[in-house]
């Protein structure tokens, strides 16, 4: 089959939701599919795009032999409610416009993955212009977690954020969850034959205890018992948590922290262990999996 596959984001750049776009779209290829990426200019979690695609509206080209579309999104370090809509906002009209344009081949599955929200809005439409089936990914609910978090308390964009949750369900041929509950909730408003469950999983080609780990990495960790936080720096993970047991367990010197990431609270993260003055806390920038499997390997 040809499928298009929308994500917003997606390789080089370096996260949970990348890795899982980029697994599905080489296994979709290793069964024999066609496939297409839509996706952003490199910039996330940063929020600043890389070097080489700056000052463009879109780019072509190929990521381990898949074709990828790429297109400019406005992205600020600075994340609050505006920057965010216009971050999402962004991706939705020049994936639109831009699929428009550049992709005019059939596609017989439009695969839409998200948050953002807004990405569904791209894979309906281009779906509808191409002829395809619409499959909407779901790994995390929204608005429902954004209202959750306090991010989101204005009432008619929440109404109207769910009416748009609920056309996407409606419309797609097939919902996919990555969670349980997801799950559920999902089913609760078109019931379980829409639904497909597949969950995160890992690479045991990278994520495997035979991973060679260099010589220079064990020397200098091996009279450490490492504890290692790896992932997103956001405002969902509760990091500061690591700071707060790392400053009660400064007597204990055997003990090191080591946080491997990036987001939008990393600096106050930092900043929090600098004031405290801890010793035994180690920052690193977030990593490829092939980089990070090693630092597992030692914690």
């Amino acid at each position: 089959m040809n499928i298009l596959y929308i994500s917003q984001y997606f390789p080089p750049e370096i996260g949970a939701t990348q890795v899982r776009a980029k697994e599905n779209v080489l296994h979709l290829r290793e069964l024999g599919h066609s496939v297409t990426v839509l996706t952003e200019m490199p910039n996330h979690p940063q929020g600043i795009i890389h070097p080489r695609y700056r000052r463009k509206l879109m780019v072509r080209e190929k990521w381990q032999g898949i074709p990828v579309l790429r297109v400019w999104v406005f992205t600020r370090p600075e994340k609050n409610f505006l920057t965010r809509i216009l971050f999402y906002l962004s991706f939705m009209l020049m994936g639109m416009a831009a699929g428009s344009i550049f992709l005019r081949q059939r596609y017989q599955i439009v695969y839409a993955t998200s948050p953002p929200i807004f990405v569904g809005l791209v894979g309906w439409y281009l779906s509808r212009l191409r002829g395809g089936k619409f499959i909407f990914e779901v790994r995390d609910l929204w608005p429902k977690s954004a209202v959750d978090l306090g991010e989101l308390t204005n009432k008619a964009v929440i109404k109207m954020a769910e009416r748009l949750e609920s056309f996407y369900y409606r419309k797609a041929v097939l919902n996919v969850t990555v969670t349980r509950g997801i799950f559920d909730y999902i089913a609760a408003q078109v019931g379980e034959k829409k639904l497909f469950f597949l969950p995160n999983g890992a690479n045991t080609r990278i994520f495997s205890p035979d991973f060679p780990v260099p010589t220079r990495l064990r020397e200098r960790f091996k009279d450490k018992f490492v504890v290692s936080y790896t992932g997103i720096i956001g405002l969902i993970h509760g990091v500061e948590t690591v700071i707060r047991a790392a400053e009660r367990l400064q007597s204990v010197p055997d003990i090191l922290f080591l946080i491997i990431g990036d987001g939008v609270k990393k600096n106050e993260v930092v900043q929090l262990a600098n004031e405290r003055g801890l010793q035994n806390v180690i920052f690193m920038d977030a990593m490829q999996e092939e980089e990070l499997t090693p630092y597992i390997l030692i914690s």
